[in-house]
């Protein structure tokens, strides 16, 4: 009885092991801009590129989560972010990032995500930003 016991639960362990999501995080520096300045991405950057990493992702399958530092956003970043003043941030209100573009994030970044891809983007359109004490947080599509 043991023996099979231990059967299933070896098997169980198995089917959960390959069920699981594969999951990669890198350190970034995000600013909310466009490269022209405008609000939109222009870069998402490996820590070793900016002196300040203000940032993470994750890359789940088909998702990228993008959880920002609240306390390592200027008040112009978080202005341009959520495109109200700093100071009215309601924390129970919803509030979205729009990306008109596709973005493609750089090969470098994507060899250190290690999914396997060698060209990730995040797909266009409007996303919710999830605000809690210490982060915000936006949940990108990818293809």
């Amino acid at each position: 009885m043991k023996n099979y016991f231990f059967t299933i639960l070896l098997l169980c362990t198995g089917i959960l092991c390959l069920s699981q999501n594969r999951t990669t995080t890198a350190t970034t520096s995000f600013n909310g801009f466009h490269c022209d300045g405008t609000p939109g991405l222009c870069a998402i950057d490996m820590e070793q590129n900016r002196a300040i990493s203000n940032s993470s992702i994750t890359i789940y399958d088909t998702m990228l989560i993008m959880e920002i530092e609240r306390e390592k956003l200027s008040d112009k970043e978080i202005k341009n972010l959520f495109k109200v003043n700093p100071q009215i941030i309601n924390n129970s209100k919803k509030y979205y990032f729009k990306l008109d573009n596709p973005f493609v994030l750089q090969a470098s970044l994507c060899e250190i995500l290690d999914t396997g891809k060698s060209n990730i983007a995040i797909s266009s359109g409007t996303y919710l930003i999830k605000i809690t004490k210490e982060f915000f947080t936006i949940t990108f599509n990818i293809h």
